[in-house]
């Protein structure tokens, strides 16, 4: 699916996996993704729902990004906030949690969330997530200051 974008080849192969065994979170998680990819957002949530029925703690957070890009942002947020209380040092989810927090106008809270996930992980690719926030909530200059981190950074590392 990620490196060969034989996408029809990988739903064949996500539906025999869940087939064989009907009980394997994982296989819905991967379909549900496939399905995000590919703009199904709605069947990919009912995929990710089933990963998470069937793995609740693993499930769990797998649903919250899978909320966030089906643009099921206030479910999402009460996903993630859940994630973020039960695992405070997990950056992704504090980002995760402020990329749906900026769809629901709320600026503040979208900022301090992704800064936090930034400061938990500074080495990660993160930085850019928060450019686009500053960018979407009008703080140009700040967005500019990470956007010249990245570029700095490009030369170091891959982002």
């Amino acid at each position: 699916m990620v490196y060969d974008w034989d996408w029809l080849g990988a739903a064949k192969e996500f539906d025999r996996a869940i087939a064989l065994q009907p009980g394997n979170g994982d296989a819905y998680f991967w379909r549900g993704n496939l399905l995000l990819a590919q703009g199904e957002f709605e069947a990919a949530i009912a995929s990710l729902r089933q990963a998470s029925a069937l793995d609740p703690l693993g499930g769990g957070a797998k649903m919250g990004w899978g909320l966030l890009n089906g643009r099921h942002y206030d479910e999402a947020i009460r996903q993630l906030q859940s994630l973020v209380t039960t695992n405070p040092d997990d950056h992704g989810w504090h980002v995760a949690l402020g990329l749906a927090m900026l769809e629901t106008g709320d600026h503040a809270g979208a900022i301090a969330s992704i800064e936090r996930g930034v400061v938990l992980y500074a080495e990660n690719d993160d930085l850019w997530q928060l450019a686009y926030a500053y960018g979407k909530t009008g703080r140009k200059e700040d967005a500019e200051r990470v956007i010249a981190q990245l570029l700095q950074r490009r030369s170091q590392m891959f982002v």
